[in-house]
């Protein structure tokens, strides 16, 4: 729901003006766009809207299923289908194609916190015995 909420937030700050939309096209990531970064915001400002819409529609989908027991991440995650890379989706895609990298780092999390309350409760055994 944090990752929704940023992205909401985000698409906000781009829609309203806060956040120019050319830095976060450049792909340099410092210093003025290039023409070809340019030519890119003109044909993507039309579909912001639209692309705020579906990237809110994705992490809700994926929000749906974090709410499954962990074993159920990966393969909820991959069934949710990434925006495509036509033009029409920069932002959307670009902040949702690296979803399974954040699953698995999710579920290995949960596994190390799992890991660590058998380890607690082996030790607690240990000094009652």
């Amino acid at each position: 729901r944090d990752e929704r909420a940023c992205l909401d937030r985000m698409f906000e700050a781009v829609e309203d003006g806060t956040v120019p939309l050319a830095q976060l096209v450049t792909l340099t990531g410092t210093g003025p766009a290039r023409a070809k970064d340019w030519v890119t915001v003109v044909r993507y400002r039309p579909h912001l809207k639209a692309d705020h819409a579906g990237a809110l529609e994705t992490l809700t989908r994926m929000t749906e299923v974090a709410r499954r027991p962990p074993h159920e991440w990966r393969s909820g995650v991959a069934a949710v289908p990434i925006p495509p890379d036509d033009g029409r989706h920069i932002l959307s895609r670009a902040l949702t194609v690296v979803s399974p990298l954040v699953t698995e780092a999710a579920v290995r999390n949960v596994a190390f916190l799992r890991t660590a309350v058998v380890g607690i409760a082996c030790e607690r055994f240990r000094q009652a015995r």
